[in-house]
């Protein structure tokens, strides 16, 4: 009532006047409190969900971490198996940081930082962390399956020129005979043709015997034993180029192999340290 009268006396405004403007202005400030108070509770509500969205994200990318490398752990394997195959590498579904990246990393920024009071330098380390890892991970899905492409379309590169003078080894010893048994003529007087139709015969009694791992030396390194001791010889200078291309896919063939295997030995560790780092990342939120 005081405080009516100080506003009456000296500025000679009346107290229904006075007492409208404070209301107003009271209503005012309170009106901005409570839109203040809603936006702050809509934004930490906001965070929290997204909190939530990365806790479960981390979970999935840690689990399917893990089957991924154990994919690429069966593929391996496979390769490591000295024998012609079809090999096939399984993606794991649901292994995709797309989820996550759609929220702006500024946004995770203040979720996983800003928005704690404490710990912030061990909050600030594990944000940099689910970074890196995230970008770790996008880069070993990409190359993990441009290099079974790139491998699958190599391998059968050699296949296909394993084959190819596989066959002309095969045309030349039908071809041979057929002329040799036309003219009245035994192989067997010759050196190399003796050697390489005992060879030839032992071979093509043998299970799987196109596949190159059984065939190198069951049929190839043998016959170019044979060629290299009767030189000079037409017969053993003839399908001398045959047997090197065989040689030569074959090698090229297993060294891939072996190049292909460490490549994903090093994917399978890094898949396990990232499913490691998501799970620490995880609990640390």
């Amino acid at each position: 009532m005081i405080f009516l009268n100080i506003w009456q006396d000296f500025f000679g405004v009346s107290n229904d006047t006075v007492f409208t403007v404070f209301t107003t202005l009271s209503i005012f400030f309170l009106g901005l409190i409570i839109k203040w108070c809603y936006s702050k509770y809509k934004k930490t509500k906001k965070n929290k969900n997204i909190k939530k969205f990365i806790i479960a994200q981390l979970e999935v990318l840690s689990k399917t971490s893990i089957l991924q490398r154990d994919k690429f752990i069966e593929y391996k394997n496979k390769l490591r198996e000295e024998r012609i195959q079809n090999i096939e590498l399984v993606k794991v579904a649901n292994l995709n940081t797309r989820y996550i990246r759609d929220i702006k990393f500024d946004q995770i920024f203040e979720v996983l930082v800003l928005s704690y009071k404490n710990k912030k330098r061990n909050n600030l380390e594990n944000f940099n962390k689910l970074v890196k890892q995230l970008d770790l991970l996008d880069g070993i899905i990409n190359l993990s399956y441009d290099a079974f492409i790139n491998t699958h379309n190599l391998l059968s590169s050699y296949e296909n020129k394993w084959n190819k003078n596989i066959e002309e080894i095969g045309d030349f010893h039908d071809k041979l005979l057929n002329d040799m048994t036309y003219k009245n003529i035994d192989p067997r007087t010759d050196p190399f043709l003796k050697e390489f139709y005992s060879i030839y015969h032992d071979w093509t009694k043998m299970d799987h015997r196109l596949d190159m791992y059984i065939a190198i030396d069951s049929i190839i390194n043998p016959i170019l034993e044979k060629a290299r001791a009767t030189q000079p010889n037409t017969f053993a200078t003839y399908i001398l180029r045959n047997l090197l291309s065989c040689i030569d896919a074959f090698s090229n063939h297993k060294n891939l192999r072996e190049i292909i295997i460490k490549e994903f030995d090093n994917f399978s560790t890094q898949l396990e340290t990232i499913a490691k780092d998501f799970s620490e990342i995880k609990n640390n939120i």
